[in-house]
């Protein structure tokens, strides 16, 4: 019998060089018991939303480039840090 692993989803407030290489460890890692899925990140530009499997590596990217979050291409997923808290919040809690 095959067990489901259980998902858990996380929000990154900060996304540093520390942060980024735990993002980076997570997406490349299959043999973990539970499957992690980042919903979010931010820094102190403020917060991106993470729809797509595609947009944690381009944001890391970004980051890498020595870019703040608040100028990534995906403007529409931007909020300022305190939207984005607010918006992790309720997610949370639901």
């Amino acid at each position: 019998m095959l067990l489901q692993r259980t998902q858990v989803n996380v929000a990154l407030l900060g996304f540093g060089k520390r942060r980024r290489h735990f993002a980076s460890y997570i997406k490349a890692s299959e043999a973990l018991p539970i499957r992690i899925n980042i919903t979010a990140v931010a820094d102190s530009s403020g917060g991106l939303l993470v729809n797509q499997d595609s947009t944690i590596e381009r944001a890391i990217a970004h980051k890498e480039a020595a870019a703040p979050l608040s100028e990534f291409a995906q403007r529409a997923s931007i909020l300022d840090i305190d939207e984005f808290v607010a918006h992790s919040h309720r997610r949370a809690s639901q």
